[in-house]
């Protein structure tokens, strides 16, 4: 009875060991997790606080009084731009039409601030890109070396499609290269040259037409 009474002793202070040992091992795991969990709060905060002041500061970038005089003393590296949109072919060239001219223009009067101030942010990457890539401004590029320049800063800022997007352009403004080609198209289109040469013009149009026959390479109708 004596040996039974003591073996069943040790059985108890064996689950007692293992009981005490199990209840370390669990303060151990609470208070590893609790480090952890600390540790990745504290991390998400400074990360959270990071990207607010970076959006902060484009936030106040994009919306500042824009330097209007930058964009007039801009106007070579405008027409270089627009003419690399629009080269002279067997019709004039953008810059022939006036089409810088009609751009500053268009930015100055007709444009909300943050798409001011990114057009503005965008002639001046065009230019650090040019440097960086080719060793010389992009007024100096040939057509083939201004052409891959334009196509790199139009990937870059392409925007996201649907409601999504308009949202992105309504606060942060649109992007330089879609303002550009925009505004290109619109002032060499509603230009003499343009309208006259590039496109079908009938000085007197009479009635109008909504709808015109078209063969397949035929320029489009100015007016008709």
């Amino acid at each position: 009875m004596q040996e039974i009474t003591t073996l069943h002793t040790y059985r108890l202070q064996d689950v007692a060991l293992a009981v005490a040992a199990a209840t370390n091992l669990s303060e151990y795991h609470y208070f590893s997790t609790s480090m952890k969990r600390r540790k990745f709060l504290f991390g998400s905060l400074l990360t959270g606080g990071a990207i607010m002041a970076y959006g902060a500061f484009k936030w106040v970038r994009w919306n500042k009084e824009p330097d209007v005089d930058f964009l007039h003393h801009s106007l070579p590296l405008l027409t270089a731009l627009a003419d690399t949109i629009i080269p002279q072919t067997g019709t004039p060239s953008a810059s022939e039409c006036g089409v810088p001219q009609v751009i500053v223009q268009l930015l100055t009067e007709c444009t909300d601030l943050r798409t001011q101030n990114k057009f503005i942010q965008g002639l001046k990457e065009v230019e650090t890109l040019a440097t960086a890539t080719f060793g010389k401004p992009f007024a100096v590029c040939n057509g083939d070396q201004r052409l891959s320049l334009l196509n790199e800063l139009d990937e870059n800022d392409k925007i996201m499609e649907g409601r999504t997007g308009r949202v992105q352009a309504f606060f942060t403004g649109k992007p330089f290269t879609i303002t550009l080609r925009e505004y290109c198209i619109i002032g060499y289109f509603t230009s003499e040259g343009g309208a006259t040469q590039a496109l079908r013009y009938a000085h007197v149009p009479g009635a109008y037409t909504a709808c015109q026959p078209y063969a397949s390479g035929e320029k489009a109708w100015a007016t008709r």
